[in-house]
Order: structure tokens, then C-alpha cells, then sequence
């Protein structure tokens, strides 16, 4: 299985874009959730209706940080990734990916371990995964995983971070191997993280993919981002989501 998470409209309103998403061949998705609840579950009921299926959610990047914090914004963004929880539980959604660190690192803390925790019992309840990404670093990630002791605490192994950032890609294949649950995929040119489509940058996809195989048989999910370089900018969404289905069934066709 392949998909895409929905990011780019290119000045369509939403229901539009989502039109030519799935005319282009797309109908598994990835979510991102915002930190307006009410907005996420208005997306994800209009996402529902128009058939396709929600195979992966992105928590709240805004103070994703904060939940290390003994403050108010960490106390809120704890309690809403609990809403976040239940919400997946009720749309039948078995992985939430979540950053455990934001650009602004905070150190690990107690009170964020205890609450990384409650979050943990409260997936083991609902069955459902809670996938860290990697991301600028790994410190938080391992912390969480060697402190917590749950199949529940999962890896979101982003393949074009893991190109740019701590370690190449087969190199967190073995360090995480049977804790992925859920795969990012972009492409970038190894010194930046370009959100490219794949094909487009200078990723070996047919090494990664054949080494990803042996640890992973779970969908391979585009995340993209239109807006990191001039010579890749797409201004028709159309062509945009034909060019990332090419290269999505090609990826998809590799063993």
C-alpha cells in the first residue's frame, strides 16, 4: 500500500484539492492534525465522506515541545494529544505519529516522561501506536524508548530525515527495525531536507527501499512540501499529485 499525506492545495480550497488527490489516484491519506481539535475532526468527517481512508495522523507540530514543560502550554498540548487519542480511536486509526522535540529543544523532564506515559496506556487501551518520528535529533526518541516499555511506542522512520540528519537511512533501519510502524517518504539532495518527490533528489531508492523491505511491510507514505525549492515548485496542484503518483507506484513496484 502507498499514500500521501494531504499538505499541498495550491490556492484550491480544500474540498478541491481533495478532488484531485483522488483523481489522480490517491486514496490513502495521511492527516495532519492541527491544534484546533474541532478543525481536525471537521477534516477528517469531509475526508471520510469523499471515500478515502485515513491511514496515518500527524499530532501537532506547534509546541509538540512544550509537553517536556511543567507549564500551562505543556499541560494543554498533553491533554490534547489525550483528545487526539480517543479521536483515533473513534475513526479507527491505528498510528499517530508525533515529534517529540520541536526546534526548540527542551530537555528531557520528568513530568514529560510521566505524561508520555499516560499517553502510552491510555494507546495500549485504544490500540493504537504512537509513532515517534526522527527528526533534527534522536536523544528524546531513544530516551522514550528506554524508559517506556510498550509495543505501543512505535518508530515513525522518516527516510528523508534519517538522509540529512543523525544517521543514513540503513542505519535506523537496523537501530529501530521491528519498533516502524509507519514510513515517511521524500526525496533531497543529502545536504538539506527538501520534502521532494522521490525521483526528483539524490536518494538511492533502489537500495533503500529493497533494505527498507526486509524490516518493514507496512504502506509507504509521501510527505511532501512544494515550497522548499524554485526548481521543483509546482503552481498546478493537478500535475503536482500526477508526478508524486508516478513515483509513488514506481517505489511501490520495487522489491
Amino acid at each position: 500500500m502507498f499514500g500521501i499525506y494531504f499538505y499541498e492545495q495550491l490556492g484550491n480550497s480544500t474540498k478541491n484539492a481533495l478532488k484531485i488527490y483522488k483523481d489522480c489516484g490517491f486514496i490513502n491519506l495521511g492527516l495532519y492534525w492541527k491544534n484546533n481539535y474541532y478543525e481536525s475532526v471537521k477534516l477528517c468527517k469531509l475526508v471520510k465522506n469523499m471515500g478515502f481512508n485515513i491511514v496515518a495522523i500527524h499530532a501537532p507540530f506547534k509546541n509538540c515541545g512544550s509537553i517536556w514543560q511543567n507549564n500551562f502550554t505543556g499541560f494543554k498540548f498533553y491533554h490534547l494529544m489525550k483528545r487526539y487519542i480517543k479521536l483515533a480511536k473513534k475513526i479507527h486509526i491505528k498510528d499517530i505519529v508525533c515529534h517529540s522535540n520541536d526546534k526548540i529543544e527542551f530537555s528531557p523532564t520528568k513530568i514529560g516522561l510521566d505524561r508520555y506515559k499516560k499517553l502510552i496506556k491510555l494507546c495500549e487501551k485504544y490500540d493504537i501506536n504512537l509513532a515517534l518520528e526522527n527528526i533534527r535529533t534522536i536523544d528524546h526518541v531513544d530516551y522514550l524508548l528506554q524508559n517506556i516499555k510498550s509495543n505501543k511506542l512505535r518508530i515513525c522512520l522518516d527516510i528523508g530525515h534519517s538522509n540529512v540528519y543523525v544517521a543514513k537511512p540503513p542505519v535506523l533501519f537496523e537501530k529501530y527495525n521491528s519498533k516502524i510502524s509507519t514510513v515517511h517518504i521524500s526525496d533531497n539532495d543529502n545536504i538539506k531536507d527538501l520534502h521532494l518527490i522521490p525521483g526528483q533528489g539524490k536518494i538511492e531508492w533502489n537500495i533503500i527501499i529493497p533494505k527498507l523491505r526486509e524490516i518493514y511491510s507496512g504502506p509507504l507514505m509521501l510527505e511532501l512540501d512544494n515550497n522548499k525549492t524554485e526548481k521543483f515548485h509546482y503552481t498546478d496542484l493537478k500535475k503536482y499529485m500526477q508526478d508524486a503518483y508516478i513515483s509513488a507506484t514506481y517505489l511501490y513496484s520495487i522489491k
